[in-house]
């Protein structure tokens, strides 16, 4: 359809300027077969554009991504469930130091360093989500990257490498080994 028209257009364009004859007819014939030429392999270049980016967004940025997501919220989890742990054990000692009368020996002091040794696991949990929180932010930016990707793609093409280099600086960043607990992160630096 757009051949018929873009032809009739031409050739009435020649005929208006130089009259109808064979060699203007075939000069417009040779025009819009090779503008429809240009205008397919420009469709197909921009359509494999897309192919190829949706491919690697499904096959391995976004798994990559969803990874992450997985991760952390397996952590965040973890740090939860730990941290109402940590609380509900402290709220037993305080009833314990309650329940001690006036014998101010050992046992009192016993329950006030098991209290502040909880005070500082749960400021380490504490920690522990901060790290859960940047991984988080990471996991925003790596996203964000992507669709910025996606919206440039037909000015700047496809760049996986760059893409998943820039997800692993990201990962890098915020990792948490494996099999890792809010505990294996340290202790806090008191100031």
């Amino acid at each position: 359809m757009y051949l018929i028209g873009l032809g009739a257009t031409i050739f009435l364009i020649q005929a208006l300027l130089v009259g109808v004859t064979a060699p203007a007819m075939l000069s417009a014939a040779l025009i819009t077969t090779l503008t429809f030429i240009v205008f397919l392999k420009t469709r197909k270049s921009t359509s494999h554009l897309y192919q190829q980016s949706l491919q690697s967004l499904a096959l391995r940025l976004l798994p990559k991504l969803r990874q992450q997501v997985v991760t952390s919220s397996e952590f965040s989890y973890q740090a939860v469930i730990q941290l109402s742990t940590k609380v509900e054990s402290m709220r037993n000692i305080a009833s314990h130091i309650k329940q001690v009368d006036a014998d101010p020996c050992n046992e009192i002091q016993q329950y006030r360093d098991q209290m502040e040794q909880l005070y500082k696991d749960i400021l380490v949990v504490l920690q522990f989500g901060d790290r859960l929180h940047q991984q988080q932010e990471g996991l925003k930016e790596g996203l964000s990257m992507v669709e910025e990707a996606l919206n440039d793609i037909e000015q700047l093409g496809w760049d996986e490498v760059t893409l998943l280099e820039e997800l692993e600086l990201i990962e890098q960043t915020t990792k948490v080994e494996p099999g890792r607990s809010p505990e294996d992160e340290g202790s806090v630096t008191f100031f």
